[in-house]
């Protein structure tokens, strides 16, 4: 069985990352940066001690990262990987990471796969589920987000993602252009859900996956319960940094841990116009990001050498037909819905879900 490293395997995502592991068969190493002598087979390390980041490095067989917050682990670990020759996963990924690594990949060949994640990663497949589902597709509307509790970890990176340079607040893209588009009010993901703002964000993960399947119509939303999450105390990054994780805590006491992933897209098939609707729910995002590294790692540990991608992202790394399926058994989705019709109004309408 192989030996795998967990980076981060005791906090709030690496927890779940380790519980996978072992679900899978493996006996996976802890790392973390505090003495923890009462947990099993843990070991001691700070990130940025390149030395000893090395040594665990050579001594397995497969590295993960989930320590955060990404924005200040950015490619520590992954480039010492990466130039020890160690298979490397990582829940994060940014695109000027990515790049940086491009640089050193020529000093290696092992696997190095970014984006392993809830997001990113999970959400941004589902557009390669539909192309697969369609000939062609013409509209493409991806809706993400929910309730749950921001840990100070985790709201450092949500917030650091809003202000990517990369990236487009309020932006879509229509007619193959990256255009301005509105707030949708009153989205309710699935029946029985609440209402949330869906708000309009263009990430450069989306704009990647738009331009790898050719996508001239493709918008991204996230739903926010509360847009006071995204807007509260904007001159002041700690005292918007304690609003956000207050907040969200405020919002899960009322309504309940629910994350939604909800996808309408409009194609064509066999010659025939058809529609393509995804409803999903789940309890936990921290825990679906745990699993999709987790289910990433075990995947390329069951390749051949000469089957495992390099330097790439989850959606070059994973079949997510097969991804679906290990995550459905894992009992991770609440609520999960897709279907493939005819689609009677060929024209694309703008409007509720």
């Amino acid at each position: 069985m192989a030996e795998i490293a967990v980076f981060g395997g005791m906090g709030e995502v690496g927890s779940y990352v380790v519980e996978a592991l072992r679900a899978l068969g493996y006996h996976p190493a802890i790392i973390g940066r505090q003495p923890r002598p009462e947990v099993a087979n843990y070991q001691r390390a700070d990130l940025f001690d390149a030395r000893r980041v090395e040594e665990i490095c050579a001594s397995h067989d497969m590295v993960i990262n989930a320590a955060g917050p990404a924005a200040v682990i950015r490619d520590h670990v992954a480039r010492i990987a990466l130039l020890k020759g160690v298979p490397y996963v990582d829940v994060g990924g940014e695109e000027d990471v990515f790049t940086s690594l491009a640089e050193r990949q020529g000093q290696a060949s092992s696997p190095c796969v970014l984006g392993a994640g809830f997001v990113p990663g999970f959400s941004s497949l589902l557009a390669y589920l539909v192309r697969k589902k369609m000939q062609r597709v013409d509209k493409f509307e991806l809706y993400v987000g929910g309730i749950e509790v921001f840990t100070p970890t985790s709201a450092k990176d949500f917030l650091a993602s809003l202000s990517q340079r990369e990236s487009y607040s309020g932006c879509g893209v229509v007619g193959g252009r990256i255009t301005r588009i509105a707030t949708r009010e009153g989205v309710a993901p699935i029946p029985g859900a609440p209402v949330f703002s869906a708000l309009p964000y263009l990430s450069a993960e989306h704009q990647r996956v738009a331009r790898s399947l050719s996508f001239d119509h493709y918008r991204a939303y996230n739903l926010i319960a509360d847009k006071h999450l995204v807007l509260a105390d904007q001159g002041d990054p700690s005292g918007r940094l304690n609003a956000l994780v207050a907040a969200s805590e405020a919002l899960t006491s009322q309504h309940g841990t629910q994350q939604y992933c909800v996808v309408h897209a409009r194609g064509w098939l066999a010659d025939q116009p058809v529609r393509f609707e995804l409803n999903c729910r789940f309890d936990n995002g921290y825990r679906l990001t745990g699993w999709v590294a987790a289910v990433t790692a075990d995947q390329l540990i069951r390749r051949s050498r000469r089957q495992r991608p390099s330097l790439c992202w989850l959606s070059e790394a994973v079949e997510i037909e097969s991804l679906l399926e290990q995550l459905s058994q894992a009992n991770l989705f609440r609520h999960w819905e897709m279907s493939l019709t005819p689609d009677e109004e060929v024209v694309f309408e703008e409007g509720v879900l």
